[in-house]
């Protein structure tokens, strides 16, 4: 099902529909299921599914965005929802982003779940829209049992380097939305 073979899928080609919540690394699909910063792709322990997520963003600019995603339960589907329709149709991305649309989504996120995206606002378009990792953010955001240490689902060899490497800013929240084309 797209599990870590570098066979990008859209949400539909899973069965899923959107809004959706996911925990999810960023990948690079001209090297298949790596990560952004070059690291061979995650291969993840038993008990998530994790799949290989291709996502249209940006508005008519119709960027795309590859991740190695696991679908997340919401507390709260209807707030999902709320975001998605805000921003549907407002090609946010298609020429950048400016200052005054991070800070109005960023208003959004803290009224609607007392969390930011101070530090992954930068991947702010339609249809993706980042909120700040944290065991914190998680437990606001999800039903789902993750371990406080996110790196603790991945299955890392023998070699402590593959750990570090790629280590900060690894793991990332997205809402994935409805892309206006």
């Amino acid at each position: 099902m797209g599990y870590g073979d570098g066979n990008f899928k859209f949400n539909d080609e899973f069965g899923l529909d959107l809004p959706l919540l996911v925990l999810a690394v960023k990948c690079h699909p001209e090297w298949g299921s790596k990560s952004v910063v070059g690291v061979p792709g995650h291969k993840f322990k038993p008990g998530r599914e994790f799949i290989d997520l291709q996502h249209q963003t940006a508005g008519h600019a119709c960027h795309q965005v590859y991740l190695q995603a696991t679908v997340l339960k919401p507390r709260e589907p209807e707030k999902l929802l709320l975001i998605e329709k805000k921003w549907l149709d407002s090609d946010a991305g298609c020429f950048g982003v400016g200052l005054d649309t991070i800070l109005e989504y960023r208003a959004q996120l803290k009224e609607l779940y007392g969390l930011d995206c101070n530090g992954c606002y930068h991947d702010f378009e339609e249809g993706v829209y980042p909120i700040d990792c944290s065991p914190e953010a998680l437990k606001k955001l999800c039903e789902d049992e993750l371990p406080e240490d996110l790196d603790d689902l991945i299955k890392f060899g023998e070699n402590k380097f593959d750990r570090i490497c790629g280590c900060i800013g690894r793991w990332n929240i997205y809402v994935l939305g409805e892309n206006c084309d």
